[in-house]
């Protein structure tokens, strides 16, 4: 059928509180989130508390650690060479 089956590593979780932006939501989301490493897939949803940790993901914990925000397109095609 020409699926592909793709894990992720990292979640938010976000589903687990209805997406509800509350600093008790958003350390946790952060704490979960944080501790990806190059080449790992973390899943954001789209809700108000994955918009709301957002900035401080990419500023903080990725481009501080070299790590970069890209396209899942990009990875897979990465892995090709």
């Amino acid at each position: 059928m020409g699926y592909l089956q793709v894990h992720w590593m990292k979640d938010t979780y976000s589903w687990r509180v209805d997406g509800v932006n509350t600093e008790k939501n958003r350390k946790f989301a952060l704490k979960s989130m944080g501790i990806l490493e190059q080449g790992w897939i973390g899943v954001m949803h789209f809700t108000d508390l994955d918009l709301a940790v957002l900035p401080a993901l990419l500023d903080s914990f990725w481009e501080k650690r070299g790590l970069k925000n890209m396209r899942f397109a990009d990875l897979w095609a990465a892995r090709k060479k």
